[in-house]
């Protein structure tokens, strides 16, 4: 007697069958990347906080009682360093900090650490440029993600484009924030390097440098280019000569600084590598910008916000008075 045999035919998938099932994959292959991307860069943007979190703890932690470190210049010994330099210690680099030799003829040799890869100065979103990379710009210097408030750490009062570029800032925590501590900007985010092709057609990239310029015995003769230094809102804080404002570099007077409604944060979306302003702060991060604020506290500013809030938000003290900036409601 014979086996019994199924009627029906074994067979494969037809191509039709095949297709469809592509397709399908494809499709929730196109669903499940946005998601992991999101994932990916809310992961970067919270390392990013953490991080400037740890700015916030090491400036209090730095100053205390204490003059805030300077944008540049003297503030532990009689040489002029950059103000993230003077933060090392409290951002566990000691060894990066003590890295200097000023017996040594060369440069590079006598001060290495201004090459150094500082991580928690490098944004892991910040793409346009390799985060904690060196670049030479006259000498191998490590770049960041992050700057400093120039109305903050520098003086604008002192600046006079020639002999003083205002970096020997003074400022107290106990004294200097007459508009409030919650609502001044310490730091904020920066591309580390930034196309201002729109500036300088014929002058080159701009770089933002953790450890720029060089260290120098007087803070006051250090000619400052700010297409390299880790700072944004560059300029007199008077609205009375925001139209004209007179803070220039050397050697590039047709760059003026930035300071007023518009100095307002570029966020990625809205400026990309060729069109990113060095004399403002950006964000890599999609739809808001994190910054420390004098209270020692971290904050995501939205990128809706109003540029006449960012004013007051990077004043600490009004310039013709005592009775401060308002802060905008959207703040």
């Amino acid at each position: 007697m014979q086996p019994f045999r199924s009627s029906r035919l074994r067979r494969g998938f037809t191509l039709i069958e095949l297709l469809v099932v592509i397709a399908i994959i494809s499709i929730l292959i196109g669903l499940l990347l946005p998601a992991v991307q999101k994932v990916r860069e809310a992961a970067a943007k919270m390392q990013c906080q953490s991080q400037m979190h740890n700015l916030a703890i090491a400036v209090v932690n730095t100053a205390n009682e204490k003059p805030l470190p300077p944008m540049y210049g003297q503030y532990k010994s009689q040489l002029s360093f950059n103000v993230f330099y003077w933060l090392l210690p409290a951002l566990d680099s000691e060894p990066v900090y003590s890295d200097y030799d000023t017996s040594k003829p060369n440069l590079l040799t006598a001060y290495p650490y201004i090459g150094a890869k500082i991580k928690v100065l490098s944004c892991p979103s910040d793409t346009f440029y390799p985060p904690g990379d060196v670049v030479s710009v006259s000498v191998d210097y490590a770049l960041t993600s992050y700057a400093a408030n120039y109305q903050v750490f520098g003086d604008p009062t002192k600046y006079n484009g020639t002999t003083d570029f205002g970096m020997q800032g003074s400022r107290k925590f106990s004294s200097g924030f007459r508009d409030g501590l919650s609502t001044t900007i310490l730091f904020a985010e920066k591309a580390a390097h930034c196309n201002g092709s729109a500036l300088t057609p014929n002058q080159g990239d701009a770089y933002n440098i953790w450890a720029y310029p060089t260290p120098n015995t007087s803070a006051a003769y250090t000619p400052i280019n700010h297409r390299y230094m880790p700072m944004f809102a560059y300029g007199n804080p008077d609205p009375n000569i925001w139209p004209t404002n007179p803070y220039y570099t050397p050697g590039e007077s047709v760059i003026p600084g930035v300071v007023g409604p518009g100095s307002k944060f570029q966020v990625r979306g809205t400026f990309e590598f060729q069109n990113c302003n060095f004399n403002r702060a950006q964000t890599p991060h999609a739809g808001s910008i994190i910054v420390v604020l004098a209270d020692g506290s971290v904050k995501p500013v939205d990128s809706e916000v109003s540029p006449n809030t960012c004013t007051p938000a990077c004043t600490p003290a009004d310039p013709q008075g005592n009775q401060g900036y308002k802060i905008g409601d959207d703040w």
